[in-house]
């Protein structure tokens, strides 16, 4: 159940993701950014992907109503994509949408590594309350 849970919203957004690649890889090839540039953004969008994805998964488990799942997730992705803006310095290390933006500046591998930690810790939490309570 969770496998198909988690698997239904990648595959929703397979078409987006092949268009993010295909732009990337056009502008790296015409010269408007460096490959290396144009592969983070690749990997923060996948990262930023997972994360949200994997979020998702665990407030549905989580949450009693799918109402309020949707509200979660909603308001913990708006949180995470505008408030680090507000930091100095912040945006590029914990925001997925400022980070996806930034990656064409400045490559890191932090954004991803703290988005995929995140999506893997929250997808066991999800296993784990999924096996004890059966829900």
């Amino acid at each position: 159940i969770l496998w198909a849970k988690w698997y239904a919203p990648l595959r929703w957004s397979r078409y987006a993701v092949a268009a993010v690649v295909v732009v990337e890889c056009c502008v790296a090839f015409a010269g408007g950014i460096s490959p290396l540039a144009a592969l983070a953004v690749v990997a923060q969008v996948v990262a930023a992907l997972l994360l949200a994805n994997t979020l998702g998964l665990w407030l549905s488990v989580t949450c009693r109503t799918a109402t309020r799942a949707v509200a979660w997730a909603l308001l913990t992705l708006l949180t995470l994509s505008v408030a680090p803006l507000f930091v100095p310095g912040g945006a590029a290390a914990y925001s997925p949408a400022a980070g996806v933006w930034l990656a064409h500046e400045s490559p890191s591998a932090t954004p991803v590594a703290l988005q995929l930690l995140a999506a893997g810790v929250l997808g066991w939490s999800a296993v784990r309350r999924f096996e004890q309570y059966g829900k």
